[in-house]
């Protein structure tokens, strides 16, 4: 089982590393934005593995897999009722 903090703290690391990728440094402000950005996904990333050292539960490649299988489910699910709902 995924530890709910461990997710929380990936969650936000992901949702950091997505804004880097978005960041255009060829506008005005961009490059300072991603300094930004770095700083803040370092830091994310150093409480995530603080959390794994501590408490033991960095999850495994398999539950990792199954994790997001399981999610990918669900979001289909939601998906196909959202266009059901449109189509009557």
């Amino acid at each position: 089982m995924i530890c709910s903090v461990w997710k929380k703290l990936h969650t936000e690391f992901v949702r950091i590393a997505r804004a880097i990728e978005r960041t255009d440094t060829c506008r005005p402000g961009g490059a300072e934005r991603n300094k930004e950005l770095n700083t803040a996904a370092r830091a994310s990333a150093e409480k995530l593995h603080q959390h794994e050292r501590e408490h033991g539960c960095k999850p495994s490649n398999e539950e990792l897999k199954a994790d997001g299988e399981r999610r990918w489910q669900e979001a289909q699910q939601r998906v196909e009722a959202r266009r059901g709902k449109t189509d009557t």
